[in-house]
């Protein structure tokens, strides 16, 4: 926790440009996979969802990161 406040500003500008890029792609996957669900034949429909499910977990993580990222920029700005 401590190192992130030890990092330039624009560092965490800049990470937080990554994870807004990341979080855009992650959100199209997540459409992407929910239309191989709707379409995937019943005996394959179990795994599309376990890849929806996943790409699900891995967009929340990166939101999380993401609030994270906006918080302590919020954080350094009133602070400076």
């Amino acid at each position: 926790h401590s190192s992130y406040f030890r990092k330039p500003i624009n560092v965490l500008y800049q990470e937080l440009a990554q994870h807004q890029e990341w979080a855009r792609r992650l959100r199209e996957m997540v459409l992407e996979k929910e239309r191989a669900v709707e379409s995937a034949p019943s005996f394959m429909r179990a795994d599309a969802q376990k890849v929806l499910l996943a790409t699900e977990q891995r967009l929340a993580r990166c939101e999380a990161a993401l609030l994270k990222l906006e918080n302590q920029i919020t954080h350094r700005e009133k602070h400076q």
